[in-house]
């Protein structure tokens, strides 16, 4: 395992600096390449999200806006059939199968939380994939807290846009 050692002197010691094991002023900060299982944890979710892209880019997008999982065999959805209203995730597939073909005001009328998570996933699967390979994060290392808000921000989005569907359909 290589590691790589940054020393950065600073004009004045902090008072936490005295506690550290260290000597004061110097922040000592060390990077360690991942272990090869880490990789291809990493590697492996950069795979799925850019095979999740290829098999949107392959199915024909429903022309009602939802319901293009059904291509994959899977059967429609229950809500839909049930109640005659979208569940959260109906859409989902539609905008990202229109996401891949550049019909950027399709995806959104099909699903605003679909289409946003299709650009994630478009900018997440090579970051990752580039990072397992590296070994250590491509050029920025997320935080356990913006994960998090990202997840939060999501699933908020996600629920707000059934609730219009809800109300306004």
């Amino acid at each position: 395992m290589r590691l790589r050692t940054v020393l950065r002197q600073t004009s004045s010691a902090q008072p936490c600096d005295m506690c550290s094991p260290h000597y004061p002023g110097d922040e000592i900060r060390v990077t360690a390449r991942w272990p090869w299982t880490q990789r291809l944890e990493i590697g492996a979710l950069g795979l799925g999200l850019a095979g999740l892209l290829f098999v949107a880019r392959w199915l024909q997008p429903a022309a009602e806006g939802f319901g293009t999982h059904q291509q994959l065999g899977l059967p429609p959805c229950t809500m839909v059939v049930v109640f005659g209203k979208r569940c959260p995730t109906c859409g989902i597939t539609t905008a990202w199968a229109y996401w891949t073909r550049g019909k950027v005001r399709e995806a959104l009328s099909s699903s605003v939380s679909g289409t946003l998570l299709a650009v994630l996933a478009m900018v997440m699967a090579p970051w990752l994939i580039i990072s397992a390979y590296r070994g250590q994060w491509a050029w920025w290392a997320p935080k356990p807290g913006t994960v998090t808000l990202a997840f939060v921000v999501l699933w908020i989005g996600l629920l707000c846009e059934w609730l219009v569907r809800l109300w306004c359909n």
